[in-house]
């Protein structure tokens, strides 16, 4: 009998080394993909638009931002977007959670010192490319209507 329960413990023990593993795995994955939307979403609105609005001043360049990230993200979620820019945010994030890049770790001499920002460059270059294809292949009436809805939005909770 006692067999048994060692057995039984054991094998409770296993299955929840994995479920714990799997839990912290996707822990992982949700949390990667929201920094990737947050990164795609500042990078569809960086331009050479901010040079203008940084002399507004700072506040007028952090509504830039907040309202382009706003208008990207209700253009990811309006289901007129098309599929093809759908795509290429969906092959530009699983590039971003694939450990591979293309940058390797062992191109840099000083890869033993441990990882460093330099590592992430491609991923972050990865992200701004697509952000901008993303943009670029959503129609302009389309990106025209949600930036209006976003600015309206914008002025009716300040009138408020």
């Amino acid at each position: 009998m006692q067999r048994n329960v060692t057995r039984a413990e054991r094998s409770l023990g296993r299955f929840g080394y994995v479920l714990g593993y799997l839990v912290m795995l996707w822990v992982w994955i949700g949390v990667n993909t929201l920094v990737f939307l947050v990164l795609t979403a500042v990078a569809s609105v960086a331009d050479f638009r901010m040079l203008t609005r940084r002399r507004d001043g700072a506040d007028a360049l952090m509504r830039y931002f907040i309202n382009g990230g706003r208008t990207f993200l209700r253009l990811l979620r309006d289901g007129r977007t098309p599929l093809l820019a759908r795509a290429t945010l969906a092959l530009g994030l699983l590039y971003w959670l694939i450990p591979t890049d293309l940058l390797a770790e062992s191109f840099f001499p000083f890869s033993e010192e441990g990882p460093t920002i330099l590592f992430f460059i491609d991923d972050v270059l990865t992200a701004f490319v697509v952000s901008k294809l993303f943009m670029y292949l959503c129609p302009d009436s389309l990106v025209a209507e949600h930036a209006a809805a976003v600015e309206e939005q914008a002025r009716a909770h300040v009138a408020a």
